[in-house]
């Protein structure tokens, strides 16, 4: 793979740049802060989008180069495969996936993976390699290394990660320690204790324990159940036959009503009969009464009529006129008063004998209504009483009407008091228990997650133990297949870095240089020079064994600490390989020793 062309439209302080590229040696000069980082940057961003996380920076990738003038944050980049296929990548950084062109200009941006996280998959399809490898691999950037000696140990320490794990942030065995801590402090051991495995069973036969003991109350919570059924169904009973009562008693109240009434209207009869049985007496008191009267009458009457008209002669013959004429007038008188007290005693009896009648006739006719009411209130009984029994389906309900309702009413109120408190005694002990049953829940619940972490702490066990095996595996099988082959492939790169000085490089669980005497000796002896050039022809190793491509190799002011004689070495051999090589630098120091050694190369100043 090459990349032929960059287009700059805005990234970082760099603005409307286009950059041409060789398929062999480049080299970009510029003086510090003139871009090169960002040019370096806006590559890798161009094949993987503006990084937004921080990860051991200050900012973000895409904040920081963040187009200073405002203006599009975008660029293209156009590359070609070994295969000879060509692509035009555009980019708008503020957008996660690129436009991707093939050379007849064909989007064909879908035809990739695409990740919801990091985007479209194109790059890393096209050359097996992600973002992390670029990184560890064809990228080597400034001051990798410092002259002292923890910076040297640091730098033998990623030569051994690249040949444990292919990455040279990553140790096979710190891995391997990680994984295990992880274990022992995530998980734990069956021998462990206070770990979250250990913690979890614990809990898990503390809950089953405790579940295994409530439940020792389901029989006696069943039969509370149930005899509280049979008291509330005995409740209800009553209580329907309550009803039936109180419509009886209605019944029977208002009989008592309308006998009241008869009873008023018999009381009416018989007041009428004893005034009857008064008149009637009076009657007979004054027929007897008018006959010894009429026959004392009588006889005085004649008596006076006798004396009156006696002294009526006397006096027209004996007495003077004048006189005459005033005692006829008395005699007249008289005679009258004793003839209208004879009417008035014939008036006396002929009242009673109207009130006799009257009196007769209203209680016939009060009589009359009474039948009338007891035929009326007979039939309504009965009336009732079937309706009743028709409605409670009960031949016995008619014992009722006879019965005392009111005791059987104040009976069937004791009986339904009796269950309401049984009922009630029932039920606090029910509560009781149900609290206990509240619990059971609640266990059961933390019992099913405890199970499911268990579960979760099992499965995360598995996968930890199965990818120890599988890391242990893959290191035990790369030490013993690809290791030569990597070993064979570093010692011809190290043989040309090193001008043939060293000609045998050995990575077992140490990095080891065969001295031409034959002697092996520990790489931490050698020179910081050396163990750069190591750490090149590593990286360059590593690159040939884990990429589908011959990748770009990327070196950004690389060869600080290099010497003239080492820098050539390791020019000429860049010049020899056929990957495409970028060299960002603030020196003209490469630019003259490939002059020197009439070696073809690319410039392109910033």
């Amino acid at each position: 793979m090459q990349i032929n062309k960059i287009n700059i439209n805005n990234y970082g302080n760099l603005s409307n740049k286009e950059i041409n590229l060789d398929n062999k040696i480049n080299i970009i000069y510029g003086k510090n802060e003139a871009g090169k980082s960002t040019l370096l940057n806006f590559i890798e961003s161009m094949f993987f989008g503006a990084n937004k996380n921080k990860g051991k920076k200050l900012i973000p990738d895409f904040d920081r180069y963040n187009p200073w003038n405002n203006g599009e944050y975008s660029g293209t980049i156009d590359y070609q495969l070994e295969n000879g296929e060509e692509f035009h990548i555009y980019r708008d950084f503020k957008k996660k996936n690129p436009q991707i062109l093939n050379k007849l200009g064909k989007d064909i941006s879908q035809e990739f993976n695409i990740d919801k996280k990091s985007g479209n998959q194109f790059f890393t399809e096209q050359t097996g390699m992600d973002r992390s490898l670029i990184d560890s691999t064809i990228i080597t950037e400034q001051n990798q290394v410092e002259l002292d000696e923890g910076t040297q140990n640091q730098l033998l320490q990623k030569i051994a990660n690249l040949s444990e794990s292919g990455e040279e942030e990553l140790s096979y065995k710190k891995i391997m320690d990680k994984l295990n801590k992880i274990l022992l402090n995530e998980v734990g051991t069956e021998r462990s204790q206070l770990k979250p495995l250990n913690i979890t069973i614990s809990k898990i036969d503390d809950y089953q324990n405790k579940i295994q003991d409530i439940k020792q109350y389901e029989n006696e919570r069943f039969e509370i159940t149930q005899e509280i059924a049979d008291i509330q169904e005995e409740i209800n009973k009553e209580s329907e036959n309550r009803n039936i009562y109180d419509e009886v008693k209605k019944i029977i109240d208002n009989d008592k009503i309308e006998q009241e009434k008869i009873d008023e209207k018999y009381k009416t009869v018989k007041e009428n009969k004893a005034k009857m049985e008064q008149y009637k007496e009076e009657l007979d008191k004054t027929e007897n009464e008018k006959n010894n009267e009429r026959k004392k009458h009588f006889k005085i009457k004649i008596l006076a009529n006798v004396i009156l008209s006696i002294i009526a002669a006397i006096s027209l013959v004996f007495l003077p006129r004048n006189i005459t004429l005033v005692a006829i007038p008395i005699l007249i008188v008289l005679f009258i008063i004793i003839n209208i007290k004879h009417s008035k005693n014939e008036d006396n009896t002929s009242e009673l004998k109207n009130k006799l009648e009257f009196l007769q006739n209203t209680t016939n006719s009060v009589e009359n209504e009474i039948k009338t009411m007891q035929d009326e209130l007979y039939k309504k009984d009965e009336a009732e009483k079937n309706r009743i029994i028709t409605k409670c389906n009960n031949e016995d309900i008619s014992s009722l009407f006879s019965s005392k309702i009111d005791e059987v009413i104040s009976e069937n109120t004791r009986r339904v008091e009796q269950n309401e408190i049984k009922k009630h005694k029932l039920e606090i002990d029910k509560q009781e228990i149900e609290k206990k049953f509240e619990k059971l829940a609640e266990y059961e619940e933390n019992l099913e997650i405890e199970k499911r972490r268990l579960e979760e702490l099992e499965h995360k066990q598995k996968i930890i133990k199965e990818t120890m095996e599988i890391l242990n595996k893959s290191y035990e099988d790369m030490k013993e297949n690809v290791a030569p082959k990597f070993n064979k492939n570093l010692s011809k790169n190290i043989e040309v870095f090193s001008n043939e000085k060293y000609k045998e490089i050995t990575i077992t669980d140490k990095i080891f240089v065969k001295l031409d005497n034959g002697e092996n000796v520990p790489i931490e002896k050698l020179s910081t020079g050396t163990i750069e050039q190591i750490y090149l022809a590593f990286r360059l190793s590593v690159i040939e064994e884990i990429s589908k491509e011959k990748m770009p190799i990327v070196l950004d002011e690389a060869f600080a600490y290099y010497d003239d004689e080492r820098l050539l070495q390791t020019l000429k051999f860049l010049d020899i390989i056929n990957n495409q090589i970028i060299i960002l630098t603030c020196t003209k120091r490469e630019k003259s020793l490939l002059d020197k050694a009439q070696i073809r190369y690319n410039l392109i100043e910033l």
